[in-house]
């Protein structure tokens, strides 16, 4: 303002002075004049308006300083930020700030594509030793399929991935199958009423041949190794008991013939 109170306009980077107010300010104004600042300072809204400016020039991760310069220079809103070094900073920020959201978007792309080329796998009923060569030609004319270039081998790792994973889940299911049927079988073998003078092929034939065991999901998985494992355990259990039941007898024996 000068001596007469009379308001103008300095660029402290040009050093000149002008009476109406310049361009580039109220481009700045005007780009923050529809938003509330949330006690932005005055630094702050022109970063956000340069930032606005880089955006709208088409500034992407990937642009290095020069090039950004030759884009934005002449543009009015360029000197919203006058000091050189400070509009330096603004860019490198604005610049991780691409960098971030372009990762980002790039991953959520990819995981959309990746969903849809699992869930083909799936209607496409890929087994667990489904191979790979087998269902090329079922999967190479979609589009789900076609996300993926080839040579880039990705389609095939999911592929393999897929597999792999269902591989795993049969195994665990089968693994639990086995050690809720043995539960059961173990079960079973304590309602025969066995001793310990019980032989296997006797306890294998009423196995056999009993309904309940023949019908049964899970029973029916287990194999002959299998259906031995848990008789084995039984009888060495049964054979515990007994013996420590002997122990006790003798003891008892013992101390009634004990002189007082």
């Amino acid at each position: 303002m000068t001596k007469e109170g009379q308001k103008y306009w300095n660029n402290r980077e040009t050093k000149e002075s002008v009476w109406e107010m310049p361009l580039e300010y109220k481009l700045a104004l005007e780009t923050t004049a529809d938003s509330p600042d949330g006690g932005e300072s005055p630094e702050e809204k022109a970063e956000r308006s340069f930032s606005k400016l880089l955006k709208d020039s088409g500034v992407t991760y990937g642009w290095d300083w020069e090039r950004t310069l030759r884009k934005i220079v002449l543009h009015p809103q360029f000197h919203v930020i006058s000091d050189a070094k400070d509009r330096r900073v603004a860019f490198q920020k604005y610049f991780e700030q691409s960098r971030q959201q372009e990762i980002e978007s790039a991953l959520k792309k990819y995981n959309g594509l990746k969903e849809a080329y699992m869930k083909l796998l799936h209607d496409k009923a890929v087994k667990p030793y489904s191979r790979w060569k087998t269902f090329l030609p079922l999967l190479k004319d979609e589009l789900a399929f076609q996300n993926f270039e080839e040579e880039t081998g990705e389609a095939r790792r999911l592929f393999e991935d897929y597999t792999f994973q269902l591989r795993r889940d049969q195994r665990e299911r089968e693994n639990k199958d086995r050690e809720e049927a043995m539960i059961f079988l173990t079960t079973y073998l304590k309602s025969m009423n066995l001793t310990v003078l019980s032989h296997w092929q006797d306890v294998l034939d009423r196995l056999r041949h009993d309904p309940s065991i023949k019908e049964h999901p899970k029973v029916r998985t287990l194999n002959k190794l299998d259906l031995l494992i848990v008789y084995e355990g039984f009888m060495k259990q049964l054979e515990t008991e007994y013996n420590d039941k002997r122990a006790e007898r003798s003891q008892k024996r013992r101390r009634v013939r004990s002189p007082a």
